[in-house]
């Protein structure tokens, strides 16, 4: 018999969780894991790179790079597998070579090989005729009275 809640709930989330202070524990939301945050290695700001990757490519596609309902066999598709072009998902879109190119490049398995930063990705972004954003300039967050970075 099933238990009675929460435990069950906790179960089915897509988002991974375990305490904070334990080494070598996977943590975040497996559909916008990067590959090394799946392998249990250690990752920096280039995972954000990749999460804002899937969600670009799901933002242009309306999925996710990878789909499965299970988190273990969808981990190993970040791993091992290369993700799609947007046109092997959507073939009837005219996506440009330099769209493909940059979303593959804030997918690429090797962080070495992803956007160093945002805003390399947002100067990638703007320079196809993007967002039409600026990026602020390099460590230009300063704290509020109210301790909120701005």
């Amino acid at each position: 018999k099933s238990g009675s809640g929460v435990g069950d709930l906790l179960s089915m989330s897509p988002t991974l969780t375990a305490q904070m202070t334990q080494a070598g524990v996977i943590l975040g939301t497996a559909s916008y894991m990067a590959p090394e945050q799946a392998r249990g290695a250690e990752v920096d700001r280039r995972a954000d790179i990749w999460a804002f990757g899937v969600l670009l490519f799901e933002m242009l596609t309306s999925a996710p790079p990878f789909l499965s309902e299970d988190r273990k066999a969808l981990m190993k598709m970040h791993r091992n597998e290369p993700p799609p072009t947007l046109r092997e998902r959507i073939p009837d879109e005219n996506f440009s070579d330099e769209l493909e190119a940059m979303v593959r490049k804030g997918l690429a398995k090797d962080p070495d090989e992803r956007f160093a930063n945002a805003r390399d990705y947002l100067q990638a972004l703007n320079a196809l005729g993007g967002l039409g954003l600026v990026a602020p300039p390099p460590h230009a967050a300063t704290l509020a009275p109210a301790g909120v970075i701005v």
